[in-house]
Order: C-alpha cells, then structure tokens, then sequence
C-alpha cells in the first residue's frame, strides 16, 4: 500500500513538472512534508533529480 502511494505521488509531481510548477513547490503539493525525504523517494523511483527530470521531458 505505501509503495503505491509513493508511486502515485511520484506520478503527480511528474505532471507537475511537466507542466509550470516550480521545483521546489512539488513535495509539499503532493503531501510530503520533508521536501528532503520526497526528493530521494522521487530519485530512487525515476533515477532522477526532479530538475533533471523536468530537463529530459
């Protein structure tokens, strides 16, 4: 269950990204509270930074 939660907010902060949302805005707009912790999560799970996510797509 975690594991999919985690997932669908990766997926949530992808749109985001893609669209006009500022990079630092992102893990408290998908519900975390350390904007440090999201930030490794969304590493771990697309093997990439957020900015260089937002970079390739």
């Amino acid at each position: 269950m975690t594991d999919e939660i985690a997932e669908a907010k990766v997926a949530a902060a992808q749109k985001m990204l893609a669209g006009n949302t500022p990079v630092e805005a992102v893990p408290e707009l998908v519900g975390y509270e350390s904007p440090r912790h999201f930030k490794r999560v969304f590493k771990a799970r697309t093997g990439a930074t957020m900015s260089q996510w937002r970079d390739a797509h």
